[in-house]
């Protein structure tokens, strides 16, 4: 962990009632969704870290709560394949389980947090994350993207958790608008934009500003660190796609692009979904019927590939 702040007894915590006590604030605190609040948290209730749960037929491979420990590991690989294990062992369908799970483990985190002097609201600002995404997948049920793609008979409530435990040990935190990675025992941060970041130069300004605070007070070999940023607003193509005057522009100048590949990143952002054809494409928006057209015209989408040139300069006041 970026922040050395696990103690031994931990565990035990996540095995006590005030865990449970805790968690139901946690929920509380990050306004789920009222479509799903009270069933999370009967959920969360129900479970048992003690038991070790199987599917019929196969012998248990670790503990139960060993997999539930391990979400908390700084080993990427590691924690990913505790998530998919915990899904399959307690044969979680809809995400509701893991999503329990992963807010007993949120608790823990808050602690983590408190002792590592972190504030609250640092903490609430990046876990928001969680019901972010519950409402990213309620709105892709709905077809609020312009393209239903899941089954409203039976919908996947919660489908980001195998991102969850970069957030549960620490490794990201969220400035303003931008969640910030450390890369454990590498100089380099790697930064990630969430779906409701404003993208103008002041709120960008300040999420630099904040995240340069915390580096130079408490992870001094950060301070330096390269950021890179990975995602398809960094697409070359949309140097062609976008109006001459907007944030997404703004956003475009903070990064020099080192190089990018093609990938069809862009239509899980824009329609909720991978594996659409070009003609089921979205157009609700500008940006979604410039991409539509463009697809349609022959053109491939990419993701892209940046590095912070460290300004933030202001070009544009309209929206995106």
């Amino acid at each position: 962990m970026i922040f050395p702040v696990l103690h031994p007894d931990d565990s035990a915590y996540l095995l006590s009632d005030e865990n449970k006590r805790d968690t139901v604030d946690v929920i509380d605190t990050l306004h789920f969704p009222e479509f799903c609040v009270e069933q999370l948290k009967a959920t969360m209730y129900e479970l048992d870290f003690a038991q070790e749960f199987a599917p019929a037929g196969e012998q248990h491979t670790s503990g139960f709560l060993d997999l539930v420990m391990a979400q908390f590991s700084d080993d990427t690989e590691k924690a990913t394949q505790a998530v998919t294990q915990l899904q399959q062992e307690t044969g979680d369908s809809s995400g509701l389980t893991i999503l329990a799970i992963q807010m007993r483990c949120a608790a823990l985190s808050r602690k983590l947090y408190a002792r590592a002097d972190l504030s609250d609201e640092l903490f609430v600002r990046t876990f928001d994350w969680f019901p972010r995404f519950v409402r990213w997948q309620h709105a892709n049920v709905e077809g609020k993207f312009g393209h239903r793609v899941a089954n409203p008979d039976n919908p996947a409530l919660f489908t980001e958790a195998f991102w969850s435990p970069r957030l549960l040990n620490l490794s990201i935190l969220r400035f303003g608008e931008f969640e910030f990675e450390f890369v454990k025992g590498e100089s380099e941060i790697n930064l990630h934009i969430p779906d409701d970041a404003r993208l103008d130069s002041e709120h960008m300004q300040a999420s630099f500003e904040q995240f340069h605070a915390l580096t130079a007070a408490k992870l001094a070999q950060y301070a330096d660190a390269t950021i890179t940023c990975e995602s398809w607003l960094l697409d070359p193509a949309l140097d062609e796609l976008l109006p001459a005057h907007s944030h997404l522009r703004d956003f475009r100048a903070l990064f020099s692009l080192q190089s990018s590949e093609i990938s069809p990143d862009y239509q899980k952002w824009i329609a909720g979904c991978e594996g659409l054809s070009p003609q089921e494409l979205p157009e609700a928006t500008s940006l979604q019927r410039s991409i539509k057209q463009y697809v349609l015209a022959g053109g491939q989408m990419s993701v892209g590939t940046g590095v912070f040139n460290g300004s933030v300069n202001k070009s544009s006041d309209t929206d995106r």
